[in-house]
């Protein structure tokens, strides 16, 4: 902090002289250290501080290519449409900040791309933080808000002490199977497979909340701080009067990537009069900074 103290102040030699004794530290880990090493060229160059140098952030607008999202028939609106404006606004003011920001797509790009494979190119990146946009949909039109969404269940780092509520009951977790046909459904989706009467029984992953509160991991519990900064940061954002909720979720995307990570759904265009608030570009630059804040709030703590 003091090299950064200096550096915001414009005193680079001090700053360089911290900085350069933080990289020399034996047993510095290799995130600090790339972190410090952004900031020291900063400070080299003589150039002033911003407070995410040195932080990768990866957004993923969310559908794309054949997968439209949500619909708004009316207004002839797709979600994946309002995903990707928002994510280049996120991104603009983030690059501002000095964040290295990353994408599962290019929001220019209108590819369509599936959950495990986004979940598998955020655990090959492994960004510091990651952020899936989203907007939401309702068949109750009056529905308006916003919703943010995080696993304290993460199945690719530990389940040691994982429980599983199902049908008014809880559970142990065993384990998770990521392609089941359901029977029932005739679907194929995730199966939980838990401890039930003594025996094994493979359950939708639909019809269950897997949870990992107790015991989460470094993760799990990162990820739930940067959910609540999200929340408390997104109501300021003309939400106050919505439907609006933070959720710890079984979604693919948060429970199966490996970093710190949550998701958004930033108003419901199924909702005539929030869709074209929305769109509007000046309540998408306020969204888009309060998410923002959200995240300097979670990288200063």
């Amino acid at each position: 902090r003091l090299g950064r103290n200096h550096h915001a102040k414009g005193n680079f030699n001090s700053a360089i002289s911290y900085y350069n004794d933080i990289i020399n530290m034996p047993a510095i880990s290799d995130q600090i250290r790339n972190e410090v090493v952004a900031l020291l060229d900063f400070a080299k160059d003589k150039k002033p501080y911003k407070p995410l140098i040195g932080k990768t952030i990866m957004l993923d607008p969310g559908h794309g290519g054949k997968d439209p999202g949500a619909v708004n028939s009316h207004l002839r609106l797709y979600e994946k449409d309002l995903n990707n404006s928002l994510t280049v606004r996120i991104a603009n003011k983030l690059k501002d900040l000095g964040a290295n920001v990353i994408f599962t797509r290019e929001p220019s790009e209108d590819k369509y791309i599936d959950l495990p494979d986004r979940a598998e190119i955020v655990n090959k990146k492994n960004p510091d933080l990651f952020l899936s946009i989203h907007h939401d949909s309702s068949t109750n039109k009056s529905t308006t808000g916003m919703s943010v969404h995080y696993s304290t269940y993460r199945p690719g780092l530990d389940t040691t002490g994982t429980y599983v509520e199902y049908n008014n009951g809880v559970y142990p977790f065993i384990r998770e199977i990521k392609e089941w046909w359901d029977p029932v459904r005739k679907t194929t989706d995730p199966g939980i497979v838990i401890l039930y009467n003594g025996k094994e029984k493979v359950v939708n992953i639909r019809d269950t909340m897997v949870y990992d509160d107790k015991s989460p991991t470094d993760v799990a519990t990162k990820s739930e701080k940067f959910a609540n900064y999200l929340f408390q940061s997104l109501l300021e954002a003309d939400y106050k009067n919505g439907y609006n909720y933070i959720k710890d979720h079984n979604l693919h995307i948060t429970r199966w990537t490996n970093v710190p990570s949550a998701l958004i759904e930033a108003g419901y265009i199924s909702n005539d009069t929030e869709a074209l608030k929305v769109i509007n570009p000046s309540v998408q630059d306020k969204i888009a900074q309060k998410v923002v804040d959200a995240i300097k709030k979670y990288f200063n703590q």
